[in-house]
């Protein structure tokens, strides 16, 4: 089975964690040790189906869902003006 990417999207590989990134961003992780994953949902109808297929393809045993008003969080901090 080979991994569907929609448009626009890549797959990166650094040592054991893999992502998609769909235009400038991160919208799936899947670290191959801990066979757990993180999705960034509902951010669009084509990165929400990058998503299902990635899922669908890496059958991770875990899934922590990243929902929009929570991907602050994650984000780097600006600095001040």
């Amino acid at each position: 089975m080979k991994l569907k990417l929609v448009k626009n999207a890549h797959l990166i590989r650094d040592q054991n964690l893999v992502q998609i990134q769909h235009y400038d961003t991160i919208i799936f992780e899947f670290d191959e040790l801990t066979k757990s994953a993180r999705v960034f949902s509902q951010l669009s109808r084509t990165s929400d189906r990058q998503i299902r297929h990635a899922v669908e393809f890496f059958q991770p045993d875990t899934i922590e869902r990243i929902y929009p008003t929570q991907k602050w969080a994650y984000s780097k901090p600006l600095g001040r003006f």
